[in-house]
């Protein structure tokens, strides 16, 4: 069952008592938050498998003291011990203050409180509150990754901002008590998106990414300006610069001639600058550049001139990671010299797994569909124990789509490192000599199950047998033969085209892979791999890393 919305007046309209009734308006209440100005109720969602409660909840309690004796109830054994009601972090941040002492009410709760769920008791029935997985807007409809995206890094170029102002904040308490700080981040969440409240499940991350950046740059520099939106419809945080902004600036410099960089993260995936004297530097690079019209030799240039600026503090890029519950961020400086650019060559690491799963599971609908949408390409730095996860899927599970490929770092799983720029994971093959042997994009594969026919899948069949034969390292498939994995393809392309397509892309790409000969050359390409990823070496420009 799934979980769907419900409003004050649906929760409400059957409870027949007015002890009831009164208990669970006091907990609506507490649960409301400001919306321009005006008290509104914030979404509240509930499983479906509950919609008879609401519907009889408090209606079947009976009344049984008398001469003014204490309320108490008679509990109808169809019931459940426990209703979930879910919102934002916000509101149980909000319920959790207001039934912080009420003892009577949440004491032996069926269930553990905890940071993002708190249970209450009204009348008999317990009441589990609990913070949403997903962040929906004000109409319940959940925020996009790439607005929630946008959303994090502005918080966190303003929170920076403001630490950077006040020598930082020493606790999340400090955040919350600072009403400039607080009153920016409610008006980037709600302009943005469109919810009532920030969710201050974030502050953590925040505060985390603050204190870390500022106990490496040590109390050195003072930035005027912060930048991190721009092109369309930018959110200006105070006392910035009006379009157009930094962002908008870099992106179009290595956008044009002679560098032709499509997208400014596969030069430099920061996510927000921190600059001093702006229209300065932004003059002399330009003066700079116009010496010289070889992309190498330019993009060398403009790496150099980058450097120089990171390390006398006058432009700082900073990429932005999610910080996990209960881990500290870090800060780590990229490719901020010449010899740790020349070092990235000279680390060796070992592509360890390889797992391209094909067997199949029935989905909630029955349909037979892949049980595993992706390939995972696993890369080992042995020297520090370090693992590189690569998930290689398609860009969309609903549509057809190229492939991406992004890893996990080992022990950092909150979020992932960073794609490795499609375009030079495929020179990378290139370098290998195997290039000719991968066709990009999903045109160049069967979009349907009536294009996956005989002479498709007798094809297919080959490549996986050659995939399940080889050794350093091994293909996980989950199946015995070439001929059961094109079968089950055959069965996913009637659940899910998009997924089959992306999954003989996957197929294709470790053919390609595979055809490199030697192992110290495979080791040589995954190494590759993970420095595409983490934006490290000489194609990439300087930047720290908060993570």
């Amino acid at each position: 069952m799934a979980y769907k919305n419900i409003t004050r007046k649906e929760i409400l309209r059957k409870i027949g008592s007015k002890q009831i009734k009164d208990e669970m308006e006091l907990l609506l209440d507490t649960g409301m938050v400001d919306y321009d100005g005006k008290k509104e109720d914030p979404i509240w969602r509930y499983d479906e498998k509950d919609e008879r409660i609401f519907n009889t909840f408090g209606a079947e309690s009976t009344y049984k003291g008398k001469g003014g004796k204490a309320w108490s109830y008679v509990k109808p054994r169809s019931l459940p011990k426990t209703i979930t009601l879910k919102s934002s972090q916000t509101v149980i941040d909000q319920i959790k203050r207001r039934y912080a002492n009420m003892k009577s009410v949440t004491d032996n709760a069926p269930g553990k409180h905890s940071s993002s769920v708190h249970y209450i008791r009204i009348g008999i029935q317990w009441f589990k509150i609990e913070a949403t997985g997903e962040t929906s807007d004000r109409t319940g409809k959940t925020i996009s990754d790439t607005t929630m995206t946008r959303i994090q890094e502005l918080c966190t170029a303003w929170v920076l901002k403001r630490a950077l102002d006040l020598n930082g904040f020493n606790s999340i308490a400090d955040i919350r008590k600072d009403k400039e700080t607080m009153d920016v981040l409610n008006d980037i969440w709600v302009k943005i998106g469109n919810v009532e409240l920030m969710d201050t499940g974030w502050l953590y991350t925040f505060f985390e990414q603050q204190k870390a950046l500022l106990a490496k740059l040590g109390g050195c520099c003072y930035f005027n300006e912060i930048s991190r939106d721009g092109h369309k419809d930018p959110y200006i945080l105070p006392g910035m610069r009006n379009a157009p902004t930094f962002m908008d600036w870099v992106s179009d410099l290595v956008a044009g001639e002679p560098f032709n960089i499509k997208g400014k993260d596969n030069w430099n995936p920061a996510d927000i600058w921190l600059i001093k004297d702006e229209q300065k530097w932004r003059d002399r690079i330009e003066k700079s550049l116009k010496k010289t019209s070889s992309p190498v030799t330019s993009i060398e240039k403009l790496n150099h001139i980058f450097r120089y600026l990171f390390n006398t503090h006058q432009i700082m890029g900073i990429s932005l990671k999610k910080i996990g519950a209960g881990q500290s961020a870090k800060v780590e400086y990229v490719n901020i010299t010449k010899a740790q650019v020349k070092a990235v060559a000279d680390f060796e690491f070992e592509v360890k797994e390889i797992q391209c799963k094909l067997d199949c599971k029935k989905d909630k609908e029955g349909k037979t569909v892949l049980a595993s949408q992706d390939t995972r390409f696993i890369v080992y730095d042995k020297a520090h124990d370090g693992e590189y996860n690569f998930q290689i899927k398609g860009n969309n599970s609903t549509s057809l789509s190229g492939l991406k490929y992004e890893p996990t770092e080992k022990g950092r799983g909150a979020a992932r490192m960073g794609k490795a720029t499609v375009e030079l994971v495929e020179r990378n093959l290139n370098d290998h000599k195997v290039g000719h042997l991968f066709k990009s994009g999903f045109g160049n594969y069967p979009k349907d199950a009536d294009a996956f026919d005989v002479n498709e899948m007798n094809k297919w069949e080959k490549k996986i047998d050659n995939l399940l034969a080889q050794k350093e390292p091994r293909c996980e498939m989950q199946i015995e033969s070439g001929a059961k994995g094109v079968d089950n393809i055959a069965f996913a392309f009637n659940g899910s085209a998009p997924v089959a397509n992306a999954k003989l892309q996957q197929i294709e790409w470790l053919t390609a892979f595979y055809a490199i000969k030697s192992k110290e050359e495979r080791d040589r390409f995954g190494t590759d791999m993970v420095f595409l990823a983490k934006k490290e070496g000489a194609r990439y420009g300087p930047f720290a890393k908060v993570y």
